[in-house]
């Protein structure tokens, strides 16, 4: 039994091809820090918390039986992709073993996935030997335009950006952050024209800041994480406030961009509460 082989027959839409991209994107990357410290194989630490917190919440956030067996189905993406690269969260498995039971119970995908599940089941449960190798990752893509304004939903609240362009033909989406973080999904005229974040690099001026996010490949979000709030905005953050640096962009992956979100250095500011 392949893992691909399972996450073909989830009918799950970009989801597994996506939750599978990400996947490998942080083991790649982990396996190489891990290589260079003289260990084997992608860490636990580095790839598993980040998966489970940008796509928790479709496990965890059901009001029906269709968002219900919609989080089975990404437990079992994720159990699968993890899996493939040699790493298993018990918990999450155990929760797509109970997924697949439940998806057989309400007869929700074929009749080939029910045949199939009891292999399905004995592949998540085996131990996976340690990654050998890097795993391979897709071109980068993005599904971005120019003028689009973007809200991404962080602990802190929602973050809006507004994308300038790519780095090449629909490769990676170029971002200047907004300044203001929001409590509550705002309205695009809140928003549009407002200042920039900008950065700061230790003790220097405060400059202009673009940065291109390698990996954020689908709007809609399948995560539920990023939203299209606006396209085509012509107006651009407010920019000054701020020393104008001559550069193009500062490249991050999709999940290193997320961190910097969640980090005081983002220069973000949350909307005062009454």
């Amino acid at each position: 039994m392949k893992h691909q082989h399972i996450l073909d027959k989830l009918a799950l839409g970009a989801i597994p091809s996506l939750v599978q991209d990400e996947t490998h994107m942080l083991a790649r990357q982990s396996f190489y820090e891990a290589k260079h410290d003289g260990h084997r194989g992608a860490r636990y630490a580095e790839v598993v918390p980040p998966l489970l917190r940008r796509w928790g919440p479709l496990m965890t956030h059901h009001s029906d039986q269709s968002e219900l067996m919609t989080g089975h189905r990404v437990a079992i993406a994720l159990a699968t992709c993890l899996h493939k690269v040699g790493l298993i969260e018990p918990s999450l498995t155990e929760r797509a073993l109970r997924g697949i039971d439940e998806l057989n119970d309400a007869v929700w995908l074929s009749d080939e996935f029910a045949r199939q599940s009891p292999a399905y089941a004995d592949l998540l449960r085996s131990t996976p030997p340690a990654l050998s190798k890097a795993p391979a990752v897709r071109e980068p893509l993005t599904f971005t335009r120019p003028g689009d304004l973007l809200a991404i939903n962080t602990t802190r609240g929602y973050v809006l950006a507004h994308v300038h362009g790519d780095t090449g033909t629909n490769e990676a989406p170029i971002l200047e952050l907004y300044r203001q973080i929001y409590p509550v999904l705002p309205a695009a005229d809140q928003v549009v024209g407002t200042q920039a974040a900008g950065e700061q690099l230790g003790n220097g001026p405060v400059t202009n800041s673009h940065i291109a996010v390698v990996g954020l490949r689908h709007i809609p979000d399948p995560a539920e994480q990023i939203w299209l709030l606006a396209s085509g905005q012509n107006r651009t953050p407010d920019t000054s406030h701020l020393t104008t640096k001559d550069y193009l962009h500062t490249r991050m992956s999709l999940y290193e961009f997320l961190d910097y979100l969640e980090s005081p250095t983002s220069r973000l500011t949350p909307t005062p509460t009454a």
